[in-house]
């Protein structure tokens, strides 16, 4: 004997049967209640002249995933046995959804998105400080999406007057938003900086909470520098001990191994070489972010040439005059 098992969209095929008195039948379009055209196969037992339904198989759509059984049955799959009721079976399908990325995706934003992360699908936390990612997780077996959204960042544009007093940089550049960018002068031998302008003042530039475009302008001068050391003599004459700074008795304008300079804090630092190494080019004292937890850098970062292949290197801080 053979039967003829379909279902809807799903299936069609010819069945034999398992072995006598015992047959599948086929039931087209929706049939039960489950969700949408949903075909399903009733397997029936005879006994004598009377025929009773053993099991109901239902298939999924396209699309679509079976869930479960409720009803008369429960779980993955549905076996009735000893049928002497009527009875009720609920096949529970799933719709299958793909990920898929909202409009924050590839946004350039100045905060965390928290909004429009998944057009389909379940998102995942946001992860980062900027650029930021985050998945899309499909349902039912759906694929999932990877997604993420970049940082606004803003351009630090640094010039220095005159051109041939020096450099001037800016780290980092471009800045995040909200961040912080610290701006050095560097000059050029037998210059110094004398200050900045623009979106700083002073002799320091540090940037904070940035949220727009800025610009910095360096201005550097020409020194008087007898000793040679890139320090100007009017600025080392200005050193603590009537510019005699490290206290050997000469002033340090008038050595080429010894430069006495402010700090970031406008606090005297003063380098003295030994081993009969002078010092060339110009003598400067930068601002940085500090490299490490564990240290601070209140005074800056003292920057110098030296042409010697060894010397000594002593350094006397504000807190030692």
């Amino acid at each position: 004997m053979w039967a003829f098992l379909q279902f809807t969209q799903i299936l069609s095929a010819v069945v034999r049967v398992l072995r006598p008195m015992r047959v599948p039948v086929g039931a087209q379009g929706h049939t039960g209640s489950g969700s949408g055209s949903i075909g399903a196969a009733y397997v029936f037992t005879r006994s004598a002249n009377i025929w009773s339904q053993q099991a109901r198989i239902s298939a999924s759509n396209a699309g679509y995933v079976l869930l479960s059984y409720s009803g008369d049955c429960s779980g993955a799959s549905c076996n009735l046995t000893n049928v002497t009721s009527s009875k009720s079976v609920t096949a529970n399908f799933g719709l299958i959804v793909n990920g898929s990325c909202g409009t924050s995706n590839g946004a350039t934003l100045t905060g965390a998105p928290d909004t429009n992360l998944c057009s389909a699908g379940n998102s995942t936390g946001v992860t980062g400080d900027g650029p930021w990612s985050w998945n899309c997780i499909g349902d039912h077996g759906g694929s999932s999406a990877n997604c993420s959204a970049d940082i606004q960042t803003y351009d630090i544009t640094a010039t220095a007057i005159p051109p041939e007093g020096g450099n001037v940089s800016c780290t980092p550049n471009p800045v995040n938003h909200g961040g912080r960018s610290i701006c050095n002068a560097l000059p050029n031998i037998d210059y110094a900086v004398d200050r900045f302008s623009g979106e700083c003042t002073g002799t320091v530039c540090d940037l904070s909470d940035v949220t727009a475009s800025v610009t910095v302008v360096a201005h550097f001068v020409a020194i008087v520098d007898e000793d040679e050391d890139g320090v100007d003599d009017s600025i080392e004459d200005g050193a603590p001990n009537n510019g005699d700074a490290n206290g050997d008795g000469t002033p340090d304008s008038m050595q080429p191994n010894i430069a006495s300079l402010p700090g970031v804090n406008n606090d005297y630092l003063t380098l003295a070489v030994g081993g009969g190494c002078n010092i060339t080019g110009a003598v400067n004292v930068i601002q940085a972010t500090v490299p490490d937890a564990d240290y601070t850098l209140n005074e800056g970062l003292l920057g110098f040439t030296l042409p010697c292949e060894s010397a000594e290197i002593h350094s006397v801080l504000p807190w030692s005059f």
